[in-house]
C-alpha cells in the first residue's frame, strides 16, 4: 500500500503523537481530519486500533485487524494486535473468520 501523503500524513503523524502522549481524544480528532477514502489505510487503522484498545473495545479491534490484514497481509503488527483482542485465554488469529 502506498504511504499517506500530506496533509493526511500530517494528521496521521499528529494522531500518533497524541497517542504517545496518552491523549486519545486528540488523537481521534486528528484522525477525523483525514480524507474519508484514506480512513482504511493500515497506518490510520493501527491508530484506530490503539484508541479502541484503550477503551477495551476488543470486537472492534479484531474487525480492524481483519481489514488491515486484507489490505496488507505482511504487516507484523496485525498478529500482535490480535492477541489481546481475543477473549481472555483464547487466541483468534486475524486471518480466520470471526466466530458467529
Amino acid at each position: 500500500m502506498k504511504p499517506l501523503v500530506p496533509p493526511d500524513a500530517y494528521y496521521q503523524k499528529a494522531a500518533q503523537g497524541w497517542l504517545e502522549l496518552g491523549n486519545y481524544l486528540e488523537a481521534n480528532a486528528e484522525l477525523d481530519q483525514i480524507t474519508p477514502e484514506l480512513c482504511v489505510h493500515p497506518d490510520v487503522l493501527e491508530i484506530c486500533w490503539e484508541i479502541y484498545a484503550k477503551y477495551k473495545h476488543w470486537g472492534a479491534c479484531v474487525q480492524i485487524d481483519h481489514v488491515i490484514i486484507n489490505g496488507d497481509p505482511y504487516r507484523p503488527t496485525t498478529l500482535l494486535h490480535s492477541m489481546p483482542a481475543s477473549a481472555p485465554g483464547k487466541f483468534i488469529p486475524t486471518w480466520q473468520p470471526l466466530p458467529t
